[in-house]
């Protein structure tokens, strides 16, 4: 799928910040890959299909806006920015084969996405060969680190937060106010795993006790087996790390058959790219994320305009659009200034040390190529979050819980 500049969004863009000419001048159809000298070209692997769709059309709503407000900037390197997008099915072999297309046909410039951990470690290797940056943007644990797990890979980058991030500052939160007793239940890869662990390593740290942890496979629709075993349990709270789709379906059962004083949290269960199927039944639930709609800078109001221009019915604004989309871009764009190229190698060396001015306030790329970012307490109310506090901006450490080193 080929997009530059949807006119749809850039109509609703033009009507929000007033560079209607601008933006009309920008948009057209079509256009040229990578081997066009004025166009920068992004590939974006997002899964379309699968547990994962909500994310994946989380992401090309974020591209519709981001893109449109970058060129509205100058674009990339003085390049207007087009972006193709692929679907990566949630699938690995899926993700690769469609990487392989918009690095080796399409010859795009950067690749950003995947999802899942899964896909995005069977597309680390065909980049590296590319020589071409990967940004994934999609929370997970570490995928930076070489074969050592002790220095970074070139071309790899993280624009989503870890587990690590997370969880550091909230998991004392936890214990203190909703409970000491803790059962685990995420989906079956590798993701929901790191989560899990590091979480339950950091509940016994600080005190409190780890029930259980159990593990449902992608595509799980029927859940009862699995409460019936929380329900036995009678934990104070139940950590919820399952995906997508299948987190939805989760709540809504847990729901059905009742959850007495339990008290429900997690990620990403309960994160805005599924927030819609949940926040009925999900009020007053406690989650993590390094992002919120509601926060007062400059950056974050112009893209919550832009955004809500064009998807007036989406709430709320969710990170995949804001962080992962946007804020690459402006990542993307101080790189290229500093390197004084578009060239994939001088991006890469230009990245780390990168700080940016964001719609979640200031993110710096660290010399481990993961993204220094604030982390935010957010409790779910009406349609979206109350911010309860702000933990600050949180290092990952250094290559902890890295997962590529055999890509």
């Amino acid at each position: 799928m080929r997009r530059k500049n949807a006119s749809r969004t850039a109509q609703a863009l033009a009507l929000a910040s007033g560079f209607a000419l601008l933006l009309a001048g920008c948009a057209s159809s079509g256009g040229s890959g990578g081997g066009d000298d004025d166009v920068f070209t992004i590939g974006v692997l997002a899964p379309k299909t699968g547990s994962l769709a909500p994310y994946g059309v989380a992401m090309e709503q974020g591209f519709e806006v981001a893109v449109d407000l970058i060129n509205a900037d100058g674009g990339i390197g003085g390049k207007q920015v087009e972006y193709i997008l692929e679907d990566d099915q949630t699938d690995p072999k899926a993700a690769s084969t469609q990487a392989s297309k918009l690095l080796n046909q399409d010859e795009v410039d950067v690749l950003i996405g995947t999802t899942s951990s899964a896909t995005t470690l069977a597309v680390i290797p065909q980049v590296e060969r590319a020589e071409v940056p990967f940004i994934y943007i999609a929370e997970g644990e570490a995928k930076t680190c070489d074969a050592s797990g002790e220095e970074a890979r070139r071309f790899i980058f993280g624009n989503g937060a870890t587990p690590e991030q997370k969880m550091d500052r909230f998991v004392p939160y936890m214990l203190e106010n909703l409970g000491q007793s803790v059962y685990f239940i995420g989906s079956d890869y590798v993701f929901p795993h790191f989560v899990n662990d590091i979480t339950a390593d950091l509940v016994e740290e600080n005190g409190g006790t780890v029930v259980a942890k159990d593990y449902a496979p992608l595509g799980t629709t029927d859940f009862s087996s699995y409460i019936s075993k929380i329900q036995s349990a009678d934990p104070d709270v139940l950590f919820i790390s399952v995906v997508g789709a299948d987190g939805v379906a989760l709540v809504k059962q847990l729901t059905e058959f009742g959850i007495g004083d339990m008290k429900l949290t997690g990620i990403p269960s309960f994160a805005g790219e599924v927030l819609s199927g949940v926040s009925d039944i999900a009020q007053g639930v406690y989650t993590v994320d390094n992002y919120w709609e509601g926060l007062d800078n400059p950056e974050n109001q112009r893209f919550v305009e832009a955004f809500s221009a064009a998807y007036p019915d989406v709430r709320p604004v969710h990170p995949m659009a804001a962080v992962g989309t946007y804020s690459t871009l402006l990542m993307l764009k101080e790189a290229v200034e500093k390197a004084g190229s578009t060239d994939g190698g001088a991006i890469a060396d230009a990245l780390p040390g990168i700080s940016v001015d964001s719609p979640a306030g200031t993110l710096t790329m660290g010399a481990n190529h993961i993204v220094t970012a604030p982390m935010l307490l957010l409790q779910i109310e009406g349609d979206g979050y109350a911010l309860i506090e702000n933990f600050g901006e949180v290092e990952h450490p250094g290559f902890s819980g890295c997962s590529s080193q055999d890509a």
